[in-house]
């Protein structure tokens, strides 16, 4: 009885230590989130609300990142997107205001919203596209 006890902990432990850490499928952030170490996400991620600070480290997206809400605060890190990025509503606004900012977009970059980009290297190997959209109130 003693053995097979072991023998299932041993597997349990074999199996935590093949899972890679910090590595999630698509996901969509909608409220605040501040990575405390190097994340990777599988596949596409959406931003809809909240803030995402990347406090120094770096997220990498391998497929698409689409924001239509949210700020999405670098914050020191590296943003390293494998897909296009996409921002096309002006509820969103990206923040790169430190010298160690660094955002690699490997596909198409389509921007239409408010931003801080006062600091840092943003780096699009795909096409640029930059909308911006004004709203008149009327009485």
């Amino acid at each position: 009885m003693k053995i097979k006890q072991i023998l299932i902990v041993s597997l349990s432990l074999l199996v935590l230590f093949l899972v890679p850490k910090n590595v999630v499928n698509a996901t969509t952030y909608t409220a605040d989130y501040t990575l405390t170490s190097d994340e990777t996400i599988t596949e596409d991620l959406s931003i809809t609300g909240g803030t995402i600070n990347l406090n120094g480290f770096t997220l990498t997206v391998e497929g698409n990142v689409s924001q239509t809400g949210g700020i999405l605060h670098l914050n020191g890190g590296t943003l390293h997107v494998k897909g296009n990025y996409s921002m096309s509503n002006q509820s969103g606004q990206l923040w790169m205001d430190h010298l160690d900012d660094y955002f690699l977009v490997e596909g198409d970059f389509f921007f239409n919203a408010r931003s801080t980009l006062t600091a840092g290297v943003l780096e699009i190997k795909g096409d640029f596209t930059q909308r911006r959209s004004t709203y008149y109130l009327s009485s």
